[in-house]
Formats: structure tokens, C-alpha cells, sequence
């Protein structure tokens, strides 16, 4: 497995790990009280790929799942994204989410504490409600707005996997993207393209190609699966390829 983390999440630091619901993270000066130890670190010694380590086949990762706060039309979305959630856990991996209790995104966190897995919420100060803060992640992280949600997820995961939504999710999927073709971090990025969902996202990032926007290696940084089970085995290999820059 690969991991590509910033100085924020090096192997050093205590500030990857489970903490306190009441923990608050701040962007880009990261403030984080953990067993009342305060860890100052600053995105400026951040280059890419500066802390990338190779972990092995068949380590346990952290994966971030971007998703919908609704659950949609169709029921496959709300299933396919149930199974995603279910295989994760079974392979031993922790889910990083968006900390919500409604829409796909509560599916998702159902699915993988109802096996008993293990998931991180990242959810900003302003969504951080009773009616929309899942009350049963234990690991629940409160930062400061959308910008700094992104960063903490990316920074904490291995990989991105990408489930039906809407424009938070879109936004979501492009910045994680576009950062791994920057070199920014190494996280691939699966896509479930379940009941057609993203056949014309699909067809959107051809013709970025197709129109000389994107190279075939950019593109293919963008996977797309049309199952669980398909996107569960592609993240798996996708995680097994171990190198480092």
C-alpha cells in the first residue's frame, strides 16, 4: 500500500490519530489538542510527496468516501454505496467520510458501524448540528469550513473513493484528482459509477482528452467502476502497488 501524507500526517505525528469528539483542527495552522499535548504545524513544510512511505500489501488503509447528502431516485445508488461501505470494513480498512447522518453519507456510516468498523468523520463547524452530525462516530473531527474538511480528509487517506452526490461530491472528486495529478499526494481515485450515475462524468472527462485537456495518464487517474464489487477490487489493487516517488 502507498501513502502520501503531508506534514500534518506524517508518521511522526500524533495528529493522524483517533481524537477527542471535542478536538478542533484549523486550517492552514493546525491546532490539535490530544491528551493535553497542543501540536502547532503549518501546510508551509508541506512539499509533495515529501512524507510518502511504503507500507506493504495488504496493510490496513484509510480510505476517504465522498458521497450525498441525499440518497437520490434509485435505490442501487443508496445499496451499491451500502456494499462499498461493507467491503471496506470487511478488508480491515477505516472509512473517512463527511460526518453526516443523513443521505448516502449516512448509508455509508450505518453500513460500516453496524460491522463494527472503524470511521473518522470530518465535518465543518457549520454542518456540525444535532440533526446532521452522525451521533454514532465516535472519531468525529470539527474544523473550521469546507477547505479545511478537504484537507483533513485527503491528508488522513490512502485512497478516495468516489459515491453517487452532487456538487460537494463533484467538487470533492476534481480536487482530490487533480492534487494526485499535481503530485501533491498519490491517493487513487475510484468512482462508482453505479445505475449510470456518472456516465456522463464519464464522458465529460473523455472528451478532456478527446479536446487536449487532459493526457491519457492524467485520465486515468480518474477510474471508474460500475459496481461495488468491481471499484472494492480496483482500490485493493490500486493499494497493493506499492512505491514511493
Amino acid at each position: 500500500m502507498k501513502k502520501c501524507v503531508s506534514s500534518i500526517d506524517a508518521p511522526e505525528s500524533p495528529v493522524g490519530k483517533q481524537v477527542p469528539r471535542t478536538s478542533i483542527c484549523f486550517c492552514p495552522l493546525i491546532i490539535c489538542l490530544l491528551s493535553d499535548v497542543y501540536v502547532f504545524q503549518t501546510l508551509a513544510d508541506y512539499s509533495p510527496g515529501a512524507y510518502a512511505v511504503c507500507l506493504g500489501e495488504n496493510q490496513m488503509a484509510f480510505v476517504s468516501v465522498f458521497c450525498g447528502s441525499r440518497t437520490g431516485n434509485n435505490p442501487e445508488f443508496a445499496e451499491q454505496s451500502r456494499q462499498v461501505a461493507q467491503g471496506l470494513v470487511k478488508a480491515g480498512h477505516t472509512i473517512v467520510y463527511g460526518g453526516g447522518s443523513i443521505g448516502i453519507m449516512g448509508v455509508v456510516a450505518d453500513a460500516a458501524l453496524e460491522l463494527g468498523g472503524t470511521v473518522v468523520g470530518v465535518i465543518p463547524d457549520c454542518l456540525a448540528t444535532v440533526e446532521l452530525m452522525h451521533p454514532k462516530v465516535r472519531d468525529m473531527r470539527v474544523v473550521t469550513g469546507m477547505h479545511a474538511r478537504k484537507q483533513l480528509m485527503y491528508d488522513l487517506s490512502d485512497a478516495c473513493a468516489v459515491l453517487p452526490g452532487g456538487y460537494g461530491t463533484m467538487e470533492e472528486a476534481f480536487e482530490a484528482v487533480t492534487w494526485n495529478q499535481l503530485g501533491i499526494h498519490q491517493s487513487p481515485t475510484g468512482i462508482l459509477n453505479c445505475a449510470g450515475c456518472y456516465d456522463a462524468l464519464q464522458s465529460l472527462c473523455n472528451n478532456m482528452v478527446s479536446n487536449d485537456f487532459l493526457d491519457e495518464s492524467s485520465r486515468a487517474l480518474m477510474h471508474f467502476s460500475l459496481s461495488a464489487g468491481d471499484l472494492l477490487d480496483w482500490l485493493q489493487r490500486s493499494l497493493n502497488e506499492c512505491s514511493t516517488p
